[in-house]
């Protein structure tokens, strides 16, 4: 039979080893309560997390016309030529300017690009037309130049005939502005002022906006009865229409025999 003293010892070691599991069990380290995840950000089919973006719209409309003389006996028939070019824009034809150095090639590719410009021009045909007579272009006016984006500066050219040809065989004539002499002077000009440009695509399209706008009259107006009138106007969006929006009324022409109501909107709103 064992002592008490080795009862006593043995129930005391008991005792010790009970109470260290219970220390083991409290010096645990409790489990972190689970958090959900946060939600990512929605992102566009381009990856990129979207955002609020702008984009701009710009109209060059007439809107009424007075015609003093018709240059006819009685009631005549008018057409009207608008030609419109911009301080930002350039005719694709001349991207090809940066990759050659050949003079010849270069003067293809201005030749082009003056065929291309000049197919943004608009024509305008009105029959019996009298002297005093007012044109008006409904509510809103007539959209002669339309874009998607602000120009820095804009050129217009609109020149008003007494013709009875028909606005195809007009057009052909306009189109021979490229074909002939005065071109080819014009283009080794153009090929000087490009070795300097610090952007030649838009240095030759100010250039060839500027030759054409002079040329498509000297084409067109065969003797001085032809011509009611001209217009030539420039325009830069820091000075006349810093925002965006620009209206006159009785503007003269060169010749004093036309007025003239235009207007500019341009806006640029959140998409």
């Amino acid at each position: 039979m064992p002592s008490k003293k080795t009862a006593d010892t043995g129930a005391l070691d008991e005792a010790r080893a009970a109470q260290s599991g219970r220390a083991k069990v409290a010096n645990k380290p409790q489990a972190k309560p689970q958090t959900k995840p946060k939600p990512k950000p929605t992102t566009s089919a381009q990856g990129l997390a979207p955002s609020s973006a702008t984009a701009q719209f710009f109209a060059f409309r007439i809107n009424r016309l007075k015609i003093f003389k018709n240059r006819e006996w009685g009631a005549g028939e008018l057409k009207m030529i608008s030609f419109v070019s911009t301080g930002d824009e350039a005719p694709s034809a001349l991207d090809g300017l940066l990759q050659t150095s050949d003079p010849d090639t270069k003067r293809k590719i201005l030749r082009e690009a003056s065929r291309q410009m000049l197919s943004e021009k608009e024509f305008i045909q009105v029959h019996e037309i009298r002297d005093g007579h007012v044109l008006t272009f409904g509510d809103s006016g007539y959209a002669l130049y339309t874009a998607m984006r602000i120009p820095v500066s804009l050129n217009w050219t609109f020149l008003i005939l007494e013709s009875d040809e028909d606005v195809v065989e007009l057009g052909r004539r306009i189109d021979t502005v490229v074909d002939g002499k005065d071109f080819d002077t014009f283009a080794t000009s153009a090929l000087t002022l490009l070795a300097t440009a610090a952007t030649p695509q838009l240095t030759a399209a100010a250039a060839i906006a500027k030759f054409v706008s002079r040329a498509i009259p000297q084409v067109l107006v065969r003797n001085r009865d032809d011509q009611v009138g001209l217009y030539y106007l420039s325009l830069n969006r820091m000075e006349h229409y810093p925002n965006g929006e620009r209206k006159r009324d009785d503007v003269p022409d060169l010749t004093n025999n036309v007025r003239v109501d235009y207007s500019i909107f341009g806006t640029t709103y959140t998409v």
